[in-house]
């Protein structure tokens, strides 16, 4: 069997995702029940898990293809993680220049990424440099605003302080030491179900953080994970405020393939747009990582063939198909 994943516009999907994510918390656990699984949504603890069997075969895999034995141990607790309700941390403030910096670990949209010791609490964080670009000094402190406002919960990372030169600013964020869900490649299907609502969550305190947000770069390279389970979304250098009368945006950002349509045809666009990246995102997680050459034999975003998906329910897919 070929599934096919229609992105049509400007028509029934924009009506769908109307009511898209008011109702994700509630399809979810109706999901894992197709599966046989009991979810709890209330402390996001996995129950009686019976898909048991294709876990293990995973964790088999990951033994026979990995030298980092601890990746196992991080999805299992990613798959039974009961996260708290904020980031406890973010109202002590460190900043840059009490940190010890050591190795470089990424870029971001708009800055590079190192890691950093707080030599009194023997603690790790990560140093974000965003330069100023055409000293256009408005343009980098938006990321700085982001952090600030959408900080204050368990599913985005943490921020604890900035400095400012004439030519940059620095961040001091979370350390989240296993990185990004792309690298675990197609996730078994209980841990992508705790991923799922990880993000939910962490899109929709995005929409509802100060005046609200639209993150624009939602993918599996913004989301993180720790040693302890928690997941959390990162990179606010393409978010962007919204007003909360007409939640309208017209400017281009983030990531070209997790773009819905209205942003790619350079139209007026919304907070729905973040729902776009969110169904692609679900897609590569259970599919694992999208490759280039696969994407260019597509001529249009109106059709895409998706091949099906081993160890998930038939409802998931029908989720990811008519997001």
């Amino acid at each position: 069997m070929i599934r096919i994943l229609k992105f049509q516009f400007p028509g029934h999907i924009w009506q769908h995702r109307d009511i898209f994510m008011a109702e994700l918390e509630l399809k979810i656990p109706e999901v894992s029940e197709n599966f046989k699984l009991k979810y709890n949504d209330v402390d996001g603890a996995i129950l009686k898990v019976r898909g048991a069997d294709d876990f293990e075969k995973f964790v088999k895999r990951l033994e026979n293809t990995t030298e980092d034995e601890e990746i196992i141990l991080i999805l299992e607790r990613v798959q039974s993680r009961k996260p708290s309700s904020a980031n406890s941390e973010n109202h002590h403030r460190i900043f840059p220049s009490e940190l010890q910096r050591g190795k470089y670990v990424g870029n971001g949209v708009h800055g590079s990424v190192i890691m950093a010791r707080h030599e009194k609490s023997d603690k790790w964080y990560v140093i974000k440099t965003i330069l100023s670009q055409n000293n256009d000094k408005k343009e980098y402190e938006k990321e700085i605003v982001a952090y600030e406002e959408c900080s204050q919960s368990a599913y985005v990372v943490g921020y604890y302080g900035c400095e400012v030169s004439s030519t940059k600013k620095e961040l001091v964020l979370e350390y989240m030491d296993r990185g990004d869900f792309r690298q675990f490649g197609a996730l078994p299907f209980p841990v992508h179900q705790s991923v799922t609502l990880s993000l939910i969550r962490a899109i929709r305190h995005v929409w509802n953080s100060g005046p609200g947000y639209i993150h624009r770069d939602i993918k599996p390279e913004n989301i993180l994970v720790n040693s302890q389970g928690d997941v959390k979304i990162c990179d606010f250098g393409a978010a962007k405020r919204i007003d909360n009368t007409y939640r309208i945006a017209s400017s281009a950002a983030g990531t070209q393939w997790y773009q819905a349509p209205e942003q790619l045809m350079g139209q007026d666009y919304s907070e729905k747009v973040d729902i776009w990246g969110f169904g692609l995102t679900l897609w590569e997680l259970a599919m694992g990582p999208i490759h280039e050459e696969y994407l260019n034999g597509f001529s249009s975003y109106e059709e895409i063939t998706v091949d099906p998906i081993d160890g998930y329910p038939e409802s998931l897919a029908e989720l990811i198909t008519n997001w």
